[in-house]
């Protein structure tokens, strides 16, 4: 297993509850009528968990590796975590930078226009 490949499979145990984090806040964004007993505290507790997954991507080092032209499937995986209109939508603007930031670093691909990792311009 390559050095990116295991980088790439620890992004993806680390994030490995984001979708899970994503249909909170997405179930709290599309309710209708007023804010229900502890729909707050999951916000916040969602917000929290995001926090967490960005603190421990950005403790990995990295050791030099080599690029190459074909990523592993841990690697796409890991360079999908943020693909869509859900992460957009639903984490705070600076939280979303952090953790695209963080990935990208990571796996050493650039971010797209939308700030998510995967191939540039």
């Amino acid at each position: 297993m390559s050095p990116r490949e295991l980088v790439a499979l620890i992004i993806n145990g680390i994030l490995h509850r984001l979708p899970l984090v994503l249909e909170i806040l997405d179930e709290l964004h599309e309710s209708n009528g007023p804010p229900r007993a502890g729909d707050e505290e999951l916000r916040h507790g969602s917000i929290c968990a995001v926090r967490a997954m960005i603190e421990r991507l950005d403790r990995i080092d990295l050791a030099p590796c080599i690029l190459s032209d074909t990523p592993s499937l841990a690697e796409e995986i890991a360079a999908e975590w943020l693909v869509g209109d859900q992460p957009c939508r639903l984490i705070p603007a600076p939280l979303l930078d952090q953790l695209t930031a963080s990935i990208s670093r990571l796996l050493l691909v650039p971010t797209n226009s939308t700030g998510t990792p995967g191939k540039g311009s």
